[in-house]
Formats: C-alpha cells, structure tokens, sequence
C-alpha cells in the first residue's frame, strides 16, 4: 500500500475550494473586486453629486464673516479661535481695519487675539443655535461701547459705556483712558440673569456719575455680581476711600490750626 503525499492531498482540497466558489466570487478576484455589495454606477453617481452639492440645511450657514454697510460680523456655530491685525493707530482710530460696529456671534467657545479697531463692540449669542457661547479676549480692546448679550465674556477693555443684558455670565476688567469721557455701567437685573465679575479701575470708577454707583453698590449686595475696584470690593473701597477723606480732612484741619498759631506767634 502506498503512501499518501499529504502535499498532493493539500494541493486537492484548494482545487475543490477553488471550484466549489461561485462565478461572480471567481471573477471579483480576477478583477481584485472582492466586495459582494459593489456599488452600482447610479449609486457611485448619486453619491458624487452628494459631495458637491449644497446641503439643505441654508440655515445653519457656520463659521463667516461678513460685512453689512459699516458692520462687520463674525459669526460661529463652533469652537474657533481669531487672530486679528494690529497694525492701524488704536489712538487715532480710523484707519485700515476700522469699523463702527463689531458684532460677534457665538454659540460655543471663540478665542481673539489682537485687538479690534471699533468704535462699538457687541457680543451675543449666535441666533441661528440654542447654546450660549462665550468669547475670551486675551488683548485688551478699546471701544467707546460694549454690549454682552446672552453669551460668556472674559477679558480686559478700554472702554466707555458698557452694557450687559438677559442670560449672560462675565468676568471683565473696565478701563478708561480718556478724562473727558463719562463712564456708565449698565446691568440689566430684572429677570436676575446675570452673573459673574467686574474689576474696575480707579480712573473709570471715578467717572462714574452718583447714580450709577448706587446701583452698582446695590446690585453687588445682591451677591450675584461681584463688582469690584482695583480688585478691592466696591464697598470697602469706598468705605477705604471715605476713610482716608476723613483723615486727610483732619489733617487739613490740624495743619491749619498749627499754621494759625505760627500766625499768632
């Protein structure tokens, strides 16, 4: 009895297999299209025309920027950052780059670096989404006004006039450069929606008119708001402030009194 070749037997087994494969199996390896579920040419065509075409959704129109007469809007509906072109004069104002309005739209997390030359800057929820977004500026901006509305601010400016309405949280420095220039914050309060920070500097609270302190000292009672000067409570530092009048006051009066009695002698 011979003996059988186990490489014969082997080679039997892949003949068989081979043959018992159908035809489409047999030629898809010929052609190297092994996939079962080939695409037809319809499918490969409708998916083409897919990737080019444009999506139905007009509405959700991303991140842009655009420009409407002296308004320039940055607009995003995603996670972004910006950086911005700091060579025009912020003191003169005017110049390449310059816009009277800046708004910015943005429902999610929008990093700026530099700083934007605008007489008024406005901040608020992209209108097109449901969340709110918050916007960090890691350069100081200078602008006569600005408005936050609906939406995270955190940084340093240089400005007038500062608004914040409905559901906003911020945490924000307040500076003022220019002397002749009255400041003004604005809180809107009534729906109690707003939370968070404000630091001021000296040279700003001092431009504060009377009312608007007290509302500031109010509010910052409420708790909700921390308002703050020179990174001191607002109202220990008007109660350091008083103080230190009060001394300087006595001072003047003790100088006075020993300034009459060199006089008598």
């Amino acid at each position: 009895m011979s003996k059988v070749n186990k490489k014969n037997v082997d080679e039997e087994i892949k003949i068989d297999t081979a043959y018992n494969k159908s035809f489409d199996e047999i030629m898809n390896e010929i052609l190297g299209e092994e996939n079962e579920n080939k695409k037809s040419d319809k499918e490969l065509f409708e998916e083409m025309i897919n990737e080019v075409s444009i999506p139905f959704d007009v509405m959700d129109p991303g991140n842009c920027v655009e420009e409407v007469e002296n308004t320039q809007i940055y607009r995003f509906s995603d996670n972004a950052r910006i950086g911005l072109f700091n060579g025009y004069s912020l003191d003169t104002g005017f110049g390449d780059g310059y816009r009277e309005i800046t708004l910015i739209q943005t429902s999610d997390l929008l990093e700026v670096i530099g700083s934007f030359n605008t007489r008024e800057l406005k901040i608020e929820k992209n209108p097109d989404k449901y969340k709110y977004g918050q916007v960090k500026f890691i350069d100081k901006q200078r602008c006569d006004s600005l408005t936050v509305e609906n939406v995270g601010v955190f940084g340093s400016f240089n400005v007038a006039i500062v608004s914040i309405h409905d559901s906003s949280f911020i945490d924000i420095n307040l500076d003022i450069l220019d002397k002749s220039k009255c400041t003004y914050v604005l809180i809107d309060a009534r729906f109690d929606r707003v939370r968070g920070k404000i630091n001021m500097s000296k040279d700003f609270y001092n431009q504060l008119n009377n009312e608007n302190r007290d509302m500031l000292m109010n509010i910052n009672r409420l708790g909700q708001i921390k308002i703050s000067v020179e990174n001191k409570n607002i109202l220990h530092y008007i109660a350091d402030y008083e103080l230190q009048e009060n001394i300087n006051e006595e001072y003047d009066d003790i100088r006075q009194m020993l300034d009459d009695m060199r006089t008598d002698i």
